[in-house]
Formats: C-alpha cells, sequence, structure tokens
C-alpha cells in the first residue's frame, strides 16, 4: 500500500501503450493524495526486495499460472502454493479486498521507509476499510 502523497505516472490515453518514452513530455509524475494498493507488481528495486524479503518471504518474483506472466506474488506460508494477485485484490472478501471494517482490522501492513519506484499493472486508490 502506498500513502498519501505518492507519485504516480500520469501517461495521456492516446499514449497509454506499453514502452511510452516519458521524456517525450506525454507523461508525468503526479502527486496523488490517497491511499493505493499496488498490486501486479513487475519490478522493484534492489534495496526495497531485500527489506521485503526480511519483512515477508513468501512474497517474491514469480511465474503466474493464470496469467502466463510473472509478477511479485504471495506464496502459501504452509503449502508454498502462487496466490494470484486478482483473487487477493479484486475479489470481494479477498485477502486485500476487505468488505467489513473487522475483516480491514486482519491486514497487517508493515512500512518500508525507503523511497521506492515500482512498476505495477494494478493500481487501486483508497481501498474501503483499509489504511484509515
Amino acid at each position: 500500500m502506498l500513502p498519501p502523497g505518492h507519485e504516480a505516472l500520469s501517461v495521456d490515453e492516446g499514449d497509454a501503450s506499453p514502452g511510452v518514452d516519458v521524456s517525450s513530455g506525454s507523461a508525468i509524475w503526479e502527486s496523488v493524495p490517497r491511499h493505493a494498493f499496488l498490486f501486479y507488481v513487475e519490478s522493484l528495486p534492489d534495496e526495497a526486495t531485500r527489506h521485503l524479503q526480511v519483512l515477508a518471504p513468501k512474497y517474491r518474483f514469480a511465474a503466474s499460472p493464470a496469467t502466463g506472466g510473472a509478477y511479485w506474488a504471495n506464496h502459501c506460508v504452509r503449502c508454498d502454493a502462487f496466490q494470484e494477485d486478482q483473487d487477493l485484490f479484486c475479489e470481494p472478501e479477498g485477502a486485500f479486498s476487505p468488505v467489513s471494517s473487522a475483516a480491514a482490522s486482519r491486514i497487517e501492513l508493515l512500512p518500508v521507509a525507503e523511497a521506492i519506484e515500482v512498476s505495477a499493472a494494478g493500481y487501486a486508490l483508497d481501498p474501503q476499510f483499509v489504511g484509515l
């Protein structure tokens, strides 16, 4: 989860294709005043990766059986099974899609203090019940 005040790359609708040249002026960094969840995380800087591996050793880069791509994903602490971000972030009552304050209270947010630059295919603003 990103805190309010994080920055997000804003790309003009007509240029929203892979490989947009950010130096062309069609993409700018904008401050976002709200919380946001990132999912389908495709890249993380090495320092953040080392920190995350200490906090959550089952969160690692792996191939997704469902998408055929690879991204940073949670894995089961018991059986090491890949946990699809679609199920965790996009489905009601998924691990990061609580439907009540009680369910949200079971989410443990662990801080990563260093600044990071992340590439992610999923971005959800103001997740309900989380980060309040």
